[in-house]
This record gives C-alpha cells, sequence and structure tokens, in this order.
C-alpha cells in the first residue's frame, strides 16, 4: 500500500508544534475543534493513515485518553476549482475592502459534466453578509451560502472535458474588525463530489493620527502665528496609533522633516523622548513604538506621543502652506499575517492645524 505524505501548512488553533497541541480546560458538556491545513502528495489509490490521540500529561508521561485512527484515500478529482479575490488568487484583505470573488471550475475528467450546482459558503466574523451581490446565484443567509444552480448559469448546464467556466459574487468586509476573535476568511466551494476550501487572511490596517496644534497647553507655543516668513513658530504634534485587526510588533514612525523645520526637545511624556530617534544627516525621524495591541487606540487607549517643533518660513515660501513634516510610513509585523506591512503616512502642512476655529487661510506664509 503506498503512504500518503501530508505537506502541513498551518492548523487553528497554532499548535505547540506540527503535531501537537495544548488544549485549555473543557468542561462538562463542552468541546472543540482543531483544524489542520496542509496537502496530500501521493499517487492515486494512495492511503493516508491519521492517527490522533488525547490525553494528559502527568510526571513528565503522556497518558491517553482517547485514541482514533482514519484512513482517507486519493482519488482523481473530476473538477479542478480555484478562486480570486479582486483578480489575486493570493489576495490579503484589510478591513472595509469590497471583495469580489470569482470561482473557476474546470472539467479534468474524460467526459461531459451535465446540470451541475455549485454552493459557496461563507465563513468569518470580518464578513457584512448585509452587502452581498450576486446575479446569478441564490443568498440564503441561514448558514450564508450562495447556490448557482444550472438553471440560472449557463456554464453548469453542459461542462465538456478540459473546459473551465465561472461564477461571482461581491461582498463588503465590516470597517470595524477590532472586536473579531477569527481573522479568516473562508469559503467552502462544493461542486459534485468536489469540495475546495479557501482561506484568506486578513491584513491589519494600523493607522497613524497626526495632530498638530499653536494653541496648547502641553508646551505653551510662541512665536508668528499667522506665519511669517523669516519669524520662528513653535507648534505641537501629537501622534496616536490606531490598530483595527490583528496583534502588531515592532511598529515604527518614520517621517522626513524639511529644513526648516527643527525638534526643540520637548517631549510628553518625557520619557518617550527615548523613543524618539532623529538623524541630522538625512533628517528622518523615527518614533520606535514596539508592540501594538489588536484594538488599540479604538476600544483601549493606544500609544501616543506629543512632542515640540519650531519652523522658519522661508522668504521664497510667501503665498503658500509649508509642510511641518514631509510624508512617511508606519511599519510593523503582522503576526496573524506573519509579514512585514506598511501604511503611508501623508505630509502634515501649516494649512493642516487643529485649534479651534482654525482657517487653512490662516496657514498660509505672510
Amino acid at each position: 500500500m503506498t503512504i500518503l505524505i501530508l505537506e502541513f501548512e498551518n492548523s487553528t488553533p497554532k499548535g505547540l508544534d506540527n503535531k501537537e497541541w495544548s488544549i485549555p480546560l473543557i468542561n462538562p458538556f463542552q468541546g472543540g475543534k482543531i483544524e489542520i491545513f496542509g496537502k496530500l502528495h501521493g499517487d492515486v489509490g494512495s492511503v493516508q493513515i491519521f492517527n490522533v490521540k488525547a490525553g494528559f500529561i502527568k510526571d513528565g508521561k503522556f497518558f491517553v485518553l482517547k485514541e482514533e485512527k482514519k484512513g482517507t484515500e486519493l482519488v482523481k478529482p473530476l473538477v479542478l476549482i480555484r478562486q480570486e479575490i479582486n483578480g489575486n488568487p493570493s489576495y490579503k484583505a484589510m478591513a472595509g475592502d469590497w471583495l469580489h470573488y470569482e470561482i473557476y471550475f474546470k472539467n479534468i475528467g474524460e467526459e461531459e459534466l451535465t446540470n451541475l450546482t455549485l454552493i459557496s459558503k461563507l465563513e468569518g466574523e470580518a464578513f457584512d453578509f448585509t452587502t452581498l451581490k450576486t446575479n446569478l446565484g441564490i443568498f440564503h443567509p441561514e448558514d450564508n451560502s450562495i447556490i448557482f444552480d444550472w438553471r440560472k448559469v449557463d456554464q453548469l448546464v453542459s461542462l465538456p472535458p478540459t473546459k473551465e467556466g465561472k461564477v461571482e459574487f461581491w461582498i463588503k468586509l465590516k470597517d470595524d474588525l477590532s472586536k473579531a476573535q477569527d481573522l479568516n476568511l473562508k469559503n467552502v466551494v462544493f461542486l459534485g463530489e468536489a469540495r475546495e476550501e479557501f482561506v484568506t487572511k486578513i491584513s491589519s490596517f494600523p493607522e497613524l493620527v497626526q495632530k498638530v496644534f499653536f494653541e496648547d497647553e502641553v508646551f505653551g507655543n510662541n512665536g508668528a502665528f499667522p506665519f511669517k516668513a523669516n519669524l520662528p513658530t513653535t507648534l505641537t504634534l501629537i501622534w496616536q496609533v490606531k490598530n483595527y485587526s490583528s496583534d502588531l510588533k515592532d511598529v515604527r514612525v518614520k517621517v522626513n522633516l524639511p529644513s526648516w523645520t527643527k525638534l526643540t526637545g520637548k517631549f510628553f511624556p518625557e520619557e518617550a523622548a527615548s523613543q524618539i530617534i532623529f538623524d541630522t544627516n538625512t533628517r528622518e525621524l523615527n518614533w520606535i513604538v514596539g508592540d501594538v495591541k489588536k484594538g488599540a487606540g479604538i476600544v483601549e487607549k493606544g500609544p501616543s506621543i506629543a512632542f515640540q517643533v519650531e519652523i522658519l518660513p522661508q522668504e521664497n515660501q510667501k503665498g503658500q502652506s509649508i509642510e511641518i513634516i514631509s510624508g512617511g510610513k508606519l511599519e510593523a509585523f503582522d503576526l496573524w499575517l506573519e509579514t512585514k506591512i506598511q501604511q503611508d503616512i501623508p505630509p502634515l502642512k501649516t494649512s493642516d492645524l487643529s485649534d479651534f476655529n482654525f482657517s487653512p487661510s490662516q496657514g498660509i506664509i505672510q
């Protein structure tokens, strides 16, 4: 008997390794589920034996409470099913995205397939099912499935060998995912005896909120206001990081200071000064934020810092607003996607002040 080889990809929840999982306390009449995702390699007719043991560890020894063995045979598929989201088979979604699902099905057998029904079942807290749109499918909200029937989809009436068809639908993700526990988007597709499961991960969406004030009680700014060429003005910048979905580590804010902007050395809180690094040669300013939990700045207080800068507008800048800081990047490592991410930070100008009753025209250099 030929044995199949399982190529482990990931699991929900994550295990101690690829073969062992720690199960939390289970009360009477409660249960749980471990999902393992991977690929089977082998010839048609090959068999994979799965052996599962549940038990407990005492004095360094594992005591088995229950053991199950199951076998599965690799058979030749008749249909190849694939999925694209927004034209990308490996799409990384973000909160608030509109997703265009395209499900392709191809007859890889030797005989014509007729009168087919394709079922797409969506699972995930992030879906806003009230937004789902489909031209040829019928949505069933009781189980969040979309049924495409041969009576409405011509390509399901007859699918000759080597031919490929497609169905599609659209759905939006919720804007706020800070309270979502599961950031997987799952689409399980059934077509005849074929079943394919697609899992899409949601990328974190960190945001740097920037505010700048002339009048504030933190540092007590002074200087020319409205702004005047060749006269200095001090301003207070406040930064806050918001994180809408997954946990982040190594969060860093990078911006550039134009030549007419300089740090005064005042920070709040004072100990936050150690988080600021300024390169006088490149004029790059770094705020080393560190780790940021999901929901920071939304459902709980997020990392923030206030610091004072001084600007000295130039003669040739009269009649326009000028940058206080140039644009930059917010960089982080997404623990859910296990990859580096970054968000653009727009420039902050003298016309962007958040002072009460401030008008953008007051940001014009005189």
